[in-house]
């Protein structure tokens, strides 16, 4: 077993805790803060349900699947082919020319272009939210 097969769990397993640590650590300091002004912490946080949420998760989605298709797209511009051709000699002494055709994959477009179409969408919900609040 090298150093790398027992660094990366150990690594992992203490971010995991220290995170969860955090969390709570956080959420218990935000609810000092609350009873020192005289609020009950659990009356705080509203108990109506969000409204817009599956607006707001709809234009995440929608953005995220045109970003998804843009990237298919500038992928499929900027994609080299490349032809190679193998020469292989059959069992029975003919030779021919195989072809093989390899394309350049950009991944990095993929994941760039979906983060950027969810948060578009994101925008987009928040400005449609808060035009929606305003009028009222």
């Amino acid at each position: 077993m090298g150093p790398e097969e027992i660094i990366i769990p150990v690594v992992a397993i203490t971010s995991i805790c220290i995170t969860l640590f955090g969390l709570y650590y956080l959420r218990n300091k935000e609810n000092m803060a609350l009873i020192e002004r005289g609020i009950n912490p659990r009356s705080a946080s509203p108990d109506e349900p969000r409204r817009f949420s599956a607006l707001k998760y709809g234009l995440m989605f929608v953005g995220g699947g045109l970003g998804l298709a843009v990237a298919f797209l500038v992928e499929r511009a900027l994609a080299k082919v490349s032809i190679e051709k193998y020469p292989e000699e059959l069992a029975n002494g003919q030779v021919f020319e195989r072809t093989v055709t390899r394309t350049e994959d950009f991944p990095q477009l993929y994941f760039a272009f979906i983060i950027l179409g969810a948060g578009l969408g994101l925008v987009t919900a928040y400005l449609l939210l808060r035009n929606a609040t305003k009028d009222r």
